[in-house]
């Protein structure tokens, strides 16, 4: 059924003013939140204090201390209030971490897969943490992945500057 027939032009035109309202309040009043914008196929949510996977949809805020995981066939969105957005493929396991100092947005665990990271405006900041190194990304678009086997992670950064440490040092990769 056309969506116009069932509401009307003057509903759907609510329906829509609605639906951007939400998101607007959801960017004003979480400021310190992720979305959970996107999640098909096997999409799975660890919430603290929790000990069980359960299936979840989007949309959903995350707060600190959430872990998500795909299976073979699951993919994620997650959408930061500033409209950066991060996406991740199958067989991916990360948990939403809080702000590492005052004003700074939430980061990242990620134990294992795949993390693509888009900025649309000027450099984002974001943290990702993995097994074998934290990275405090300054930048606009950046790949992460984590290998699960040994912890290996390789960071290929297409815009900006990450500032990539672990015990062993620093380095700053453009």
């Amino acid at each position: 059924m056309h969506p116009t027939r069932t509401f009307g032009r003057p509903g759907l035109i609510a329906a829509l003013l609605l639906c951007l309202a939400a998101g607007v309040a959801f960017a004003a009043e979480n400021s310190d939140r992720i979305l959970l914008f996107e999640a098909v196929g096997d999409v799975q949510i660890l919430t603290p204090p929790g000990t069980r996977w359960i299936n979840t949809k989007a949309p959903q805020p995350l707060s600190a201390g959430d872990r998500l995981r795909t299976g073979p066939n699951g993919r994620i969105a997650l959408v930061w209030s500033d409209t950066s957005d991060a996406r991740s493929g199958a067989l991916t396991e990360l948990e939403i971490r809080p702000p590492d100092a005052p004003g700074a947005e939430r980061g990242i665990y990620l134990f294992k897969g795949l993390l693509s990271f888009f900025h649309r405006g000027t450099p984002g900041r974001i943290r990702v943490v993995t097994r074998g190194a934290a990275a405090g990304i300054k930048g606009t678009e950046f790949v992460l992945a984590v290998e699960e086997a040994t912890g290996r992670t390789t960071i290929s950064m297409i815009d900006g500057i990450v500032d990539f440490t672990n015990d062993l040092g620093s380095l700053e990769v453009t």
